[in-house]
């Protein structure tokens, strides 16, 4: 029995020599094939302050680990940091290490992350640091005498925690930020066809174009469950979802992108939620601090799908169909006296072609009353690439002093009347013709006693009277008057030119 024991013992010690030392053996090889990879590939000031291997982290595996990585710009975007990651963990497995016939990689860790990708109004990317190949112009061919790959990626874990991400478009005019996003998932990424399993939080996510914020400091998150196919480029989607603030999105089907080919995709989506509050979290304006207090009513119901190919050489789409409804629904702020009430949409984008002129944009029915003050409209819109044809109606009695015992406007005073009745059916084909016989432009907007004030208006306004009547040609200003500041203001006149202005971007004239 003492026999055992010591031979337990001694086969512990053996263990905890091993960690101690085998870590020692094979930590400057592996740090030289890291950086051998990185000076092989990348053009970039990258720096690697520490790094260290360990068995004791990640027993019976090993632990690599890079402290504190730097990539900076050169040249344009001297002075601009492309990555900062505060620490970079691969899980090795140990026998793959001892054997040397080729690392498994068990784990992939990334902490503290910050990313800032900029693009310049030229089109430079900071991203773009890989260097240039000898023979850019050559194909490259796959040698069939090559050994295959010394790595495999069979992942019992992998995580990204405090992920940060800045991306600036200026040529574009398009950004994103993300901030404090942190994903798990594991998968085994040496099998031709595998599953994945992830999570992902957000708290904040902000993407924009043009100045305008799609999503505002959204906080996000999404669990999925994916079917990876590497001999077919197929994605299935299992049971998956997608929260943006208490909006929650679930979708399935699949997508197929087979090396050369279309794209193929057959995919449905849809809300397992029906209330109006849900939708509402998504208004930047709305979603603020005791948004739970909110008090709201009503239903919405939003699905689609997206079925067919994607051909980027010969422009050719997938069908797509989009629902989205309101009913009966009010809201209401909690320190306000006043409601939003009777808010009915009926929105159908769809389109049934492999052609983008074939969507249609059909707003069926947009009501609300705010305050008392009701708003109606509508709009359709076909063949949006060939030959605009729409129609459009819209018609209001607004008395702003109400609205603001409903919407709060936080910096802005505003009192006066606003009251509009427009009509609009034409085809774009029309207008370029003056074939104004066959175009319908009528009805007229007026603003009665309009004061606006407040700090974030500098120089009150006044506008005293102001009525403008519409046609098919022109927009006849019949009165204006107004005061801004200590000035006075009048005017009349027409503005000619006024539908293929708003519509296709032309000139405007006027006297």
């Amino acid at each position: 029995m003492k026999l055992i024991f010591k031979v337990i013992g001694l086969l512990i010690l053996l263990i905890l020599a091993a960690m101690l030392i085998l870590p020692v053996v094979f930590k400057d090889e592996i740090v030289a094939q890291v950086n051998d990879l990185i000076n092989e590939n990348v053009e970039a000031e990258v720096k690697i302050e520490d790094y260290s291997l360990s068995l004791f982290r990640s027993f019976p595996n090993f632990n690599f680990q890079l402290e504190k990585i730097t990539v900076d710009g050169k040249d344009k975007f001297k002075g601009i940091r492309l990555v900062d990651i505060g620490e970079f963990e691969l899980d090795l497995d140990l026998w793959s290490v001892i054997s040397g016939d080729g690392y498994r990689i068990k784990g992939i860790h990334l902490h503290n992350t910050s990313i800032h990708v900029l693009v310049d109004e030229m089109g430079n990317a900071n991203y773009d640091i890989a260097k240039e190949s000898d023979s850019p112009d050559a194909p490259v061919e796959a040698d069939p005498n090559a050994e295959p790959s010394s790595f495999s990626l069979n992942l019992d874990s992998y995580s990204i925690e405090n992920f940060n991400l800045i991306y600036e478009d200026k040529q574009s005019l398009v950004g994103a930020e993300i901030i404090e996003l942190n994903h798990s998932g594991s998968g085994n990424f040496s099998e031709a066809i595998f599953g994945v399993k992830t999570k992902t939080n957000i708290k904040s996510l902000t993407a924009e174009s043009e100045g305008i914020a799609y999503l505002n400091k959204v906080i996000t998150s999404a669990d999925f469950d994916i079917e990876i196919d590497n001999n077919t480029g197929k994605f299935t989607f299992g049971e998956n979802t997608v929260k943006l603030n208490d909006l929650q999105l679930n979708f399935e089907g699949f997508v197929s992108m087979p090396e050369g080919e279309n794209i193929g995709m057959d995919m449905k989506f849809s809300s397992p939620q029906n209330s109006f509050k849900s939708v509402l979290s998504l208004i930047p304006a709305v979603y603020f601090e005791g948004f739970e207090e909110l008090k709201t009513d009503g239903n919405f119901e939003v699905k689609g799908e997206l079925v067919g190919e994607y051909d980027e050489v010969y422009e050719k789409y997938p069908s797509f169909d989009f629902d989205f409804k309101v009913a009966d629904a009010s809201i209401q702020y909690p320190d306000l006296p006043a409601a939003v009430k009777g808010i009915n949409i009926n929105t159908h984008i769809y389109n049934k072609s492999s052609d983008l002129d074939g969507m249609v944009i059909d707003v069926k029915k947009a009501q609300a009353i705010v305050a008392g003050s009701p708003i109606d409209a509508s709009m359709n819109l076909k063949t949006p690439m060939s030959d605009p044809n729409i129609q459009a109606y819209i018609k209001s009695d607004f008395n702003l002093a109400n609205i603001a015992k409903a919407i709060p406007m936080e910096g802005l005073d505003y009192t006066g009347n606003v009251k509009a009745d427009l009509n609009f059916a034409a085809k774009m084909s029309d207008i370029d013709k003056e074939a104004y016989d066959n175009v319908k432009a009528e009805g007229s907007m007026q603003l009665i006693n309009i004061v606006l004030a407040g700090a974030d208006v500098p120089i009150p306004i006044n506008i005293k009277d102001a009525n403008l009547l519409f046609s098919p040609q022109y927009a006849d200003l019949q009165s204006f008057n107004m005061i801004f500041g200590k000035s006075d203001i009048s005017a009349t006149g027409r503005m000619d030119n006024l539908l293929p202005y708003a519509l296709r971007d032309d000139s405007l004239h006027g006297s």
